[in-house]
């Protein structure tokens, strides 16, 4: 229902285009056999917490990380990675929408951030997106409120 909906706004999110899930746009980076499962994002597993803070928020401090991990629930990531919700030019399409990249991203890396803004708009070159880049991780938005909301304003 795109009439009801005046922006969208990705804060360095997957946007599936040409790939039909957010697993394929992955296999682009040579990581395959993705495992699915529950993550518990307030696990004991000093190898799970290393490797979440290496990939999503390696510029925080472990305070900070930890801070920010209670604010997550427990996430079933096979219904992530299976989505095939891609952008159609018809309904999406016509929405204004903005991009704002995070440039120390390594869940979505700035290629495939960069990637998925290039097909989109390919898709709709009248409505391409309005691109901003905050130099900041994955979970960046817990770390720079101050810059996402200032770009945020200015969507207003």
């Amino acid at each position: 229902m795109p009439d009801l909906v005046s922006r969208i706004v990705y804060a360095s999110a997957w946007c599936c285009i040409e790939l039909p899930s957010v697993a394929d746009y992955l296999e682009t980076l040579g990581i395959k056999d993705v495992a699915a499962s529950l993550v518990n994002w307030h696990s004991a597993d000093l190898q799970f917490l290393l490797a979440a803070k290496e990939n999503l928020m390696a510029d925080a401090t472990d305070e900070q990380f930890r801070a920010a991990l209670n604010l997550l629930e427990p996430a079933d990531s096979a219904q992530v990675l299976t989505t095939e919700a891609r952008g159609r030019a018809d309904t999406w399409g016509r929405i204004p929408r903005t991009y704002i990249r995070f440039s120390r991203d390594r869940a979505i890396p700035l290629a495939v951030q960069d990637r998925m803004i290039a097909e989109a708009d390919a898709l709709t070159p009248e409505n391409p997106f309005q691109v901003h880049t905050v130099n900041t991780c994955h979970m960046g938005i817990q770390l720079r409120p101050g810059e996402v909301a200032g770009i945020l304003d200015t969507l207003a």
